[in-house]
């Protein structure tokens, strides 16, 4: 009776222990498996993150792009009503001096008329003396005239030199900026590129051990068949 019991309890114990040690097999896959898709999980989420941040950079670029464009649309108008009020001063200083130039032509008929009036009243040698000195008067506005036409035509030369200058300044201002932005724009595009290569490296390397525990994964599952089909013997 105790042989047959004896051999009757091994094989309990050991129908036991294989179903023990498929049970640790299974839950030992199940841990690799939640693992694994953790791991996915996680490497995922990196990937949106980094899209998000992609998406941040895309934006502000766009926003920094969007704030150069204004900045230099109101550079141009800011150069467009400084040159319509400084157009706008040298008219009036043209026009005001047209107008002293009219006044003072009047004023000189005026006094023609009277040094007329006076040579007729007081004799040939006053109404020469009144020639003379309508002459000089004359010859004394026509100067400052003559000065005061050049003085305005320095003026607005000047005026114009200075604002083609700054004009100038402006754009070569402007398209160093741009350049500087291109060339940090390179940079980053680069850093980018790089960046990106290496998340697909990375990728690649990860897929390959998803892969390689796959393999190992079957594997077990082969042995833990044959185990369960008494074809292995267990250590």
């Amino acid at each position: 009776m105790s042989g047959p019991l004896n051999m009757s309890e091994a094989s309990t114990g050991s129908s036991s222990l294989v179903e023990a040690k498929r049970a640790r097999l299974q839950i030992e896959q199940d841990a690799q498996l939640l693992s694994n898709r953790i791991k996915l999980l996680q490497v995922e989420e990196v990937k949106t993150r980094r899209r998000i941040e992609e998406t941040k950079r895309k934006t502000d670029l766009m926003l920094r792009v969007q704030d150069r464009k204004e900045t230099e649309r109101r550079e141009r108008e800011r150069i467009q009503s400084e040159r319509q009020r400084n157009t706008e001063a040298a008219r009036k200083r043209f026009y005001s001096l047209k107008a002293q130039h009219h006044a003072e032509k009047l004023k000189q008929r005026e006094l023609v008329w009277m040094v007329k009036k006076e040579q007729y009243s007081e004799g040939r040698a006053e109404r020469d003396e009144a020639v003379k000195v309508k002459q000089t008067l004359e010859t004394h506005l026509e100067r400052e005239n003559r000065e005061k036409y050049r003085h305005v035509r320095g003026a607005l030369k000047v005026g114009s030199e200075r604002l083609s200058q700054r004009k100038t300044d402006i754009t070569r201002e402007s398209r160093l900026q741009y350049q500087q932005r291109i060339e940090t724009e390179e940079k980053k595009k680069a850093a980018l590129e790089h960046e990106v290569m290496s998340m697909e490296m990375l990728e690649l390397e990860l897929i390959n051990k998803l892969k390689h525990t796959q393999l190992v994964e079957q594997e077990a599952m082969k042995q833990l068949e044959q185990v369960a089909k008494g074809k292995v013997c267990l250590p």
